[in-house]
Order: C-alpha cells, then sequence, then structure tokens
C-alpha cells in the first residue's frame, strides 16, 4: 500500500514541458518532463484505470546524471524510479485531455510492487532514442549544438587525451576564426547603423560558446552560446542559428566542391579560415573519424544537420586544395608589425581594424635594407600576395610597404 503524505506541495503537471519519450511500446512508457524552474521528472506508466479513458502513472522526481546513467545503461529502469528525488513520487490519473485526479504523494519505498520492472530492465536504444540535445536546449533556453565523434580508435565514450584536444583544438580555431568577421557580416546585413562597441561584445558573445561533454555511446562534445539570444528580424532565426548556419555551412562545403561558397568564406572571414577547415579534414584522415554536427534550438524550433565521413575526408582535401592551388593574388592591409626578423625576411602583422587578424609571412624582396626601416610603433599599410604550394598550404609574400 503506498503511504500517502499529507499536505504534501504537489508540482503543477500543465505546465510541465515535455522533453521526449525515453521508452516506448504502443504508446510512451517512460517520458521525461521538466518544470519552469527546471525540475526532471519522469513519467513512468503504472496502470490503466477503471474509467479506461484515464491511465495511472507514477511521476518521479529526479536528476540530469541519473538520466544520464539510464540511458548509458549504468542503471535500471528499477533503480532510477527508487532514487526518487528525497524520496517522494506522486501517483496521477491522466487522459488523453491532459485532465489530472486523483493526485497524491507518497514514499517512494512504499510503491505497490506490481507496479515496479524487472531487475534487470534497461533502456532499449533500439525501441525509442531519446535526443539528448533536445533536452539541453530546453534546459539552457537557447541553441546547442552536438559534435559526435565516432570511429578510428574511440571505444564507447573514450577517447584519447592527445586526440581529443587536437580535435578541441582544431574546431576552435575555426569557431574563433568566424566569429569577428561573422559579426561584421550581421551588421551589414541587419543593423542600418555601425555598432558601438557595447552591441559588438554583446554579439560576440552570442557566437562564443561554452563546451560540456556527455557520454553517450560515442564521444559527444556539446556547446552553447555564452548568452541569451536575440532576433535579427521578427519571426527570424536567432542570431546563433545564422552562426550555426554558416559553421555548418563551412564544414559542408569541401563535399559539395562549391567554388562560390569556398569564395565566400575566403572574402567574409579570415584569408587562412580555409587552411582551417583544411586542418580538421587531414585530422579527420589521420585518425579515422567521422563527425556528425546537429545544431538544435528549441527558442525558434531551427534545427541542421551535417556530417564529415571519414571516407570523405581525401575528397575535401582535393577540392580545397584544387581550389587553393590557383593564380596567386595581392590584399592590402592596415595596422603594424609586431615581429620583424631582418635577416630571414620573416614578420608578424597586426590588422589594426581586428588585432586577431595577425598575417604571419616573409618579405618577397631580394634587398632587405628596407627592412631596417620599420618600426613597431608606427602605422604602415602593407600588400601582401598571397599563393599556395601543391599542398594548398598558404603562403604569404610581403611586397611593399609604406608608413602612414
Amino acid at each position: 500500500m503506498m503511504e500517502r503524505i499529507e499536505n504534501a506541495k504537489i508540482p503543477d503537471f500543465k505546465n510541465l514541458i515535455k522533453i521526449g519519450d525515453l521508452e516506448w511500446f504502443e504508446g510512451p512508457l517512460l517520458s521525461h518532463f521538466m518544470s519552469p524552474d527546471k525540475t526532471d521528472y519522469l513519467f513512468y506508466w503504472a496502470d490503466v484505470c477503471e474509467t479506461v479513458e484515464f491511465e495511472k502513472w507514477i511521476v518521479i522526481p529526479t536528476n540530469e546524471y541519473l538520466i544520464d546513467s539510464y540511458l548509458e545503461k549504468q542503471i535500471s529502469l528499477k533503480e532510477i524510479i527508487l532514487k526518487a528525488t528525497n524520496g517522494i513520487s506522486f501517483s496521477v490519473e491522466v487522459n488523453k485531455y491532459l485532465d489530472y485526479r486523483n493526485v497524491f504523494a507518497f514514499y517512494i519505498d512504499t510503491i505497490d510492487p506490481d507496479y515496479l520492472p524487472d531487475d534487470d530492465c534497461y533502456h532499449d536504444f533500439e525501441v525509442r532514442d531519446y535526443s539528448s540535445i533536445t533536452y539541453l536546449s530546453k534546459k539552457n533556453e537557447s541553441g546547442v549544438l552536438e559534435i559526435k565523434i565516432s570511429g578510428g580508435d574511440i571505444k564507447r565514450a573514450e577517447m584519447k587525451f592527445s586526440n581529443y584536444s587536437d580535435a578541441l583544438d582544431r574546431l576552435k580555431t575555426i569557431f574563433n576564426g568566424l566569429t569577428n568577421d561573422f559579426v561584421d557580416y550581421v551588421e551589414s546585413m541587419f543593423f542600418s547603423s555601425k555598432l558601438n562597441s557595447f552591441e559588438r561584445q554583446l554579439l560576440q558573445q552570442k557566437s562564443s560558446f561554452d563546451i560540456f561533454v556527455e557520454k553517450s555511446g560515442s564521444f559527444k562534445i556539446y556547446l552553447k552560446p555564452q548568452s541569451k539570444q536575440i532576433q535579427l528580424q521578427s519571426g527570424s532565426k536567432e542570431y546563433t542559428d545564422e552562426f550555426a548556419n554558416e559553421m555548418l555551412m563551412l564544414m559542408a562545403s569541401g563535399l559539395h566542391n562549391n567554388i562560390e561558397v569556398f569564395e565566400h568564406f575566403e572574402k567574409l572571414y579570415n584569408t587562412d579560415i580555409l587552411d582551417k577547415y583544411l586542418s580538421l579534414a587531414r585530422f579527420i584522415k589521420t585518425n579515422q573519424y567521422d563527425l556528425d554536427f546537429v545544431w538544435y534550438n528549441s527558442n525558434t524550433g531551427y534545427r541542421k544537420i551535417d556530417k564529415i565521413l571519414k571516407q570523405d575526408a581525401d575528397m575535401i582535401i582535393q577540392n580545397v586544395v584544387s581550389y587553393k592551388t590557383k593564380p596567386p593574388r595581392e590584399i592590402s592591409k592596415t595596422g603594424r608589425f609586431r615581429m620583424l626578423d631582418v635577416k630571414t625576411g620573416s614578420f608578424a602583422f597586426i590588422n589594426s581594424e581586428d588585432e586577431n587578424d595577425v598575417v604571419d609571412g616573409r618579405y618577397g624582396g631580394t634587398n632587405k635594407e628596407p627592412l631596417i626601416q620599420i618600426k613597431f610603433d608606427k602605422i604602415y599599410s602593407i600588400n601582401l600576395e598571397i599563393s599556395f604550394d601543391t599542398n594548398g598550404k598558404e603562403k604569404k609574400y610581403l611586397k611593399s610597404f609604406q608608413e602612414i
């Protein structure tokens, strides 16, 4: 006999947000809900009531850690039920119109044994897979990017630390390469006047991501924006939706060998963004990994999916290298020299408009005497020649410079 708890506080079940179904057989058997204050609840089907339009459910307060453990098959269905928060659960009867009746709280250790599953009942991914990204997006009230790494030497949720660091480093350089220039792009497309420093910083935060990792059968990395969302136009995708779309378009660009897309990224972003993409493709080829990308934003319902498979890495490398081995071109920049070796002609130059844009290269002339006149505290206008070797590696040569 389930022991009722008198005067217990009953949650407002009608305000719960459904995250998804964890188990299913001719209808949901175990469903995950979340309250507005981010409390997690599991609805566990128990029985059909005497009036068949109502069904009895056991509502179990729980937490993200236990849900993850259940999805990982580290604990059974019976265990997650009996681990209800504070040992308290709720019995409810509900119909298809979400009318609730006979609601009461009880101590979970007094649950009717007939309602409990067998000890060996574990989560079954084959029956009803559960979407973590939907849950995380709703819980964080933001878009979330899932990057799944599989294949190669990865075992169940295990990956060499050195390879994990290399993967993060390559992804980080791509993100950083997109962020600042994407703000400029959004400013020109959606704002009638130039952004002030506060507005620019706000947009940069919305395209900068924090990382958290979940073990889930293969190695998954989850990223969420550092700040809340804004809409660019009424009824449109949010800013981070646009940023995610741009990032995933880059990831797919080498598969389609679309020259216009390559030119888009080379023109809009730092000139080495394709080098960073090429570096990621070579990493995938070397380690024989598959990368799956999923972006989902519960605020707007926007979802985008792309992938880079190990068998596609050679084609991506070939397409990018083929594009980059075109004839040399010249660009101009304004800023100051950060480093200069007169003997070798190697230099580093900081763009005055964007201090994250640092150009490394060599002096293209044979007479290095003019380099002696360069001063690090002066502003210069420089002309660079950019060319590519047969491996697609970018080469930058300083053709001329003039103090401003």
